[in-house]
């Protein structure tokens, strides 16, 4: 699972994580909504990759639920 607001890194990082290590991408979301939730229910989730700082808000809630699932998680920053 990918959440990344920006389109530019969300798409480099989707084609690393497909080419080069063979990962199915559930996503990228670019916000934490219904459909982000939706996926991480509907989907067998091995990994996420979360951007905290989203332009309409974080992913605190998303990371959560992926530490209650026990689903390992990256929480990313481009914040200093």
């Amino acid at each position: 699972m990918l959440v990344e607001d920006d389109w530019a890194l969300s798409q480099a990082l989707s084609t690393f994580l497909m080419r080069s290590l063979n990962c199915e991408v559930i996503g990228p979301f670019q916000k934490v909504d219904h459909q982000a939730f939706e996926a991480l229910e509907s989907n067998a989730i091995d990994a996420a990759l979360l951007d905290l700082c989203l332009e309409n808000g974080d992913s605190r809630c998303l990371a959560v639920l992926l530490a209650r699932k026990g689903i390992p998680f990256v929480i990313m920053s481009g914040l200093p």
